[in-house]
């Protein structure tokens, strides 16, 4: 189906799918999937979370946030430890490997949707983003 110049919603998915793409190869290299940069992400920033945390940042399950744990602990760039608070629970906390990967992957990104957005203005970008908030805070779950 042809897109019309009026449908804002199909442009969106459009551009958005042409970033996706752009950001998946760009990737690539750094060995993490976009689901696993998220979760090293959400490590991050939770600063040694359980993987009911990690679950709830992706939202996701906390059975499929236990797989990407473990898939990204066979990598080496995270590890398990118990919660000093809860002996039965554990913490993920990111390997010194795991910071430079996330960096990696945080430039590579930055880079890739630098590329995307090239056409824009200056001008242009902000009003975009403008926008783009705007439209997250009307329609947020």
């Amino acid at each position: 189906m042809i897109e019309q110049p009026d449908d804002l919603g199909g442009l969106l998915m459009r551009a958005t799918r042409g970033m996706r793409r752009r950001w998946l190869e760009a990737l690539e290299p750094v060995g993490v999937s976009p689901h696993e940069f998220r979760a090293l992400v959400a490590i991050d920033q939770a600063e040694s979370p359980r993987v009911g945390v990690v679950a709830q940042e992706l939202r996701i399950n906390p059975r499929s946030a236990t797989e990407v744990v473990d898939s990204l602990e066979l990598m080496g760039l995270v590890l398990r430890e118990p919660d000093p608070t809860d002996r039965r629970a554990v913490r993920v906390l990111l390997t010194d490997r795991g910071r430079e990967v996330l960096a990696t992957g945080q430039r590579v990104r930055r880079e890739s949707h630098e590329a995307h957005l090239r056409g824009l203005t200056p001008q242009e970008r902000q009003q975009l983003g403008a926008l783009l908030r705007r439209v997250i805070e009307t329609s947020s779950d």
